[in-house]
This record gives structure tokens, C-alpha cells and sequence, in this order.
């Protein structure tokens, strides 16, 4: 099926509003850093920290025109107020944009650089220009048609397929969003139901996705199985997946869009909620706009967090994070290629998830257009100079700083 060369909707107007809004000073004017008194602002700190949403109270100029040396702000009403200088400023945002500064090490100020303005507007431009017209990445409009056709077509011949492979009858339980397919009584699997529930209303929180009809091509077909031995012949015999023992959960999909869950019960129920919980937002993720994969550490990062959030009972991931983290400040760095790694190490899970819990927390706008950008088609590296408008060392460092690991050792 050839997918249609569009932004799909998930190029929001917010997205391009809050990215390729150009604001801040004119080229022909040096930028009245007064103009900041009584703002919120965003400060990006050459340490690679950064002050979040702070209101600058009092600013001191350069002795040339246009130019800052430092900047007094309070965090919010109660705190006390505090000064940060110039050599410390790496970047000043204004509604979300920046203005470009550089910094002067002979006169200690920093001053918006026309020249810096210019390429990142033309390097913005390229990269609107390539999510909006540059690949063919995004699922074509389902409409409400096709989706219910789809739909009974999925209660029918598939479900054929899989009770002769097994020999045994499945009932088909259909809600709003998913066609659980069982050999136990529904009263077993209603938690189950639930657990997809719960991943979907969290991702639709953090993905803005649609909430009267989710993005599938159908109703998501999941197998739940009553036994491990059920499962791993279902996987061998229909998917030719001879490992279907390892994992209580499978995620199968396919070019047309379709994807199914395979899954089982066994005797430790937050094992397999857990499993449910990862591998669904996993399926979700890849009816997200486009088939494109993420970068395995933010996809794993994504499965475990909302599994943390999601599982009743708690997640077995629940510790991983803490766990990770502890590991990462005595070693004070990532494991090699953390961010394009396709296989991440135990520790590297955990951190993963412990990154894009602070990136949602800190900015859940700004993580979720860094989310679409790479869904579009963009690189990571671009992805991350567009949203967060820093390379990959850059941004590195700064989840350090965020996890509390200033000292961070990054590889060259």
C-alpha cells in the first residue's frame, strides 16, 4: 500500500506555530534587553542546564547599545531574587523562541547575533520544508468506513487462521478500541482490557491522539492466551517465531498498517501487565503518524515509563529508573552510542526511561513536537537542532545535568 506523502495532522498548528513562529528583535535594531523586565522567560546556561519559565526582574546592560550582562529573575513569587551574568548565558528564549545571543569574552555580554539569527532560520526553513514535502512517511486517513470494514474483517479471517493453529474456540470481546480475542472467560480478561485502556488514555495525553476513534487501521487485535504453551504455538505456527517462549507479549505488524498483539496469562500477574502495558504502547507507537521507528532508546524509554504509569499493582519497571540512575552517577556516563544504540543495555533501559520522564515533565509541548519531528522524517540530529535547538552532545549533557550528573564524561 503506498502511503501518501502528507504531514498527516500530526503536523499541528501548534507544532508549527510554536516552531516556525519568528520572533524577537529586528535585524535593524540592536534588541532592548529591557524589554525582557516582567517577561517569563527560558535561559539556556553554558553548563548545559537551563532555567525554566523565570520571570526576569531586573536586567543589566552592557555599556554598548543591544547588549546584556546580566540578568536578575525569580523563580516565582515567594523565592528570593537571584542574578545570573553573561558568561553563563548560553541562550535566552522569548515565547518559545531564541534570540540568538553570543557572547563577547572581551567586554562580559552577550548580544543577539543577526548573522546566528539567519542560519537557524534557513536551517528551520529546510527542515519544514523536508517534514512537509521531503518523504513518504505518513498512514493515509482511515476513514470511518474503511475502519469498521477493517474491523469485522479482523473478527473473521485472522481469527479463523489462529483457532485452527491452536484448536481451540476464541471469543472476541469488542470495545471502542480493541478486539480482545480469548480462550478464558471474559470475566478474566476484563483487567486486561483495562490495562490497554489506561496505555491508550496516557499516550493520547502525552501524543495528543484523537479520542473518538483511535489512529489504527482497525480496531487493534490483541490474543490474549491462557497459557505460555498456547502463546509459543500461536508464534511459531502462524509468525514462524521460534522464540515465542521468551516474552509473555508479542507485537506483530505489517506495510498495510496492520498490527496485532499476541499475549498470555501466567501465574505472576504483574508480569504480565507489565509485558501488556510495554509491548502496547510499543504497537501504538508505530501507528503514530508513520511507520518510522524511533531511536531505540527514546522507544524503550517511552514503553517503560508508560508502563510505570500505567500498570495497576505497579510495573516491574517500577525500580529500573532509580536503579539506572544510581549506576549513572558513580559511572558519570552514558553507555557508548546511548542515543543511536539499536540494542540497549539493562542500565541503559532504566535511564532511557528516567530521560523521558524529565522531558515530558519539563516540557510535554516541546517533547511531543520533538516526537513528531522524528515521526515526519526528520534525523535525530536534526530533530534535536530543531525542538530543542542543540546537537546531540549538547543535549546529552544537559539530560545529565537534569539527572544530576554535571560532571558528565561524554564521548568525543
Amino acid at each position: 500500500m503506498k502511503r501518501q506523502p502528507t504531514v498527516w495532522g500530526l503536523l499541528s498548528s501548534l507544532f508549527l506555530a510554536g516552531l516556525f513562529n519568528v520572533g524577537g528583535a529586528q535585524d535593524d535594531d540592536p534588541f532592548d534587553f529591557r524589554s525582557l523586565i516582567g517577561q517569563k522567560v527560558n535561559v539556556h546556561l553554558a553548563d548545559a542546564s537551563g532555567l525554566h519559565q523565570i520571570e526576569v526582574t531586573q536586567i543589566v546592560s552592557g555599556v554598548k547599545k543591544g547588549t546584556l550582562r546580566g540578568l536578575t529573575f525569580r523563580v516565582d513569587k515567594k523565592s528570593r531574587p537571584q542574578t545570573v551574568l553573561a558568561p553563563q548565558i548560553a541562550e535566552i528564549e522569548v515565547g518559545g523562541e531564541p534570540l540568538d545571543l553570543t557572547f563577547d569574552s572581551k567586554s562580559k555580554s552577550v548580544a543577539v547575533d543577526v548573522e546566528k539569527r539567519q542560519a537557524r532560520l534557513a536551517e528551520v526553513t529546510r527542515l519544514k520544508e523536508k517534514i512537509a514535502s521531503g518523504r513518504e512517511v505518513g498512514w493515509q486517513p482511515v476513514s470511518a468506513a474503511d475502519f469498521a470494514k477493517a474491523t469485522d474483517a479482523e473478527k473473521s479471517q485472522p481469527k479463523e487462521l489462529v483457532e485452527k493453529a491452536l484448536g481451540v474456540k476464541l471469543e472476541c470481546i469488542e470495545t471502542e478500541r480493541w478486539l480482545m480475542f480469548t480462550d478464558m472467560p471474559p470475566a478474566e480478561v476484563d483487567k486486561y482490557i483495562r490495562i490497554l485502556d489506561e496505555v491508550y488514555k496516557e499516550l493520547a495525553r502525552l501524543l495528543e491522539l484523537p479520542t473518538d476513534r483511535p489512529p489504527f487501521r482497525s480496531k487493534m487485535p490483541v490474543y490474549m492466551l491462557s497459557t505460555v504453551e498456547l502463546l509459543s504455538h500461536l508464534e511459531r505456527e502462524v509468525y514462524k517465531n521460534n522464540d515465542g517462549t521468551d516474552y509473555q507479549t508479542w507485537v506483530h505488524w505489517f506495510d498495510d498498517g496492520r498490527v496485532v498483539v499476541n499475549a498470555c496469562q501466567t501465574a505472576e500477574a504483574r508480569e504480565v501487565a507489565t509485558s501488556l502495558s510495554y509491548y502496547t504502547t510499543i504497537a501504538i507507537l508505530y501507528r503514530y503518524g508513520s511507520s518510522l521507528a524511533l531511536p531505540q532508546w527514546l522507544e524503550d524509554g517511552l514503553a517503560m515509563q508508560t508502563s510505570i504509569r500505567t500498570t495497576p499493582g505497579g510495573s516491574l519497571y517500577v525500580e529500573s529508573p532509580r536503579i539506572s540512575l544510581e549506576a549513572f552517577r558513580e559511572k558519570k556516563a552514558f553507555a557508548k552510542d546511548f542515543l543511536s544504540s539499536k540494542e540497549l543495555d539493562d542500565e541503559s533501559y532504566g535511564l532511557a526511561a528516567a530521560i523521558v520522564d524529565r522531558l515530558d515533565k519539563r516540557d510535554p509541548v516541546r517533547f511531543r513536537e520533538f516526537l513528531v519531528a522524528l515521526k515526519a522524517g526528520l534525523t535525530l540530529d536534526e530533530a534535536l537542532r530543531l525542538v530543542y535547538r542543540c546537537d546531540a552532545k549538547t543535549f546529552l549533557r544537559g539530560c545529565a545535568v537534569e539527572l544530576g550528573v554535571p560532571d558528565v564524561k561524554l564521548d568525543s
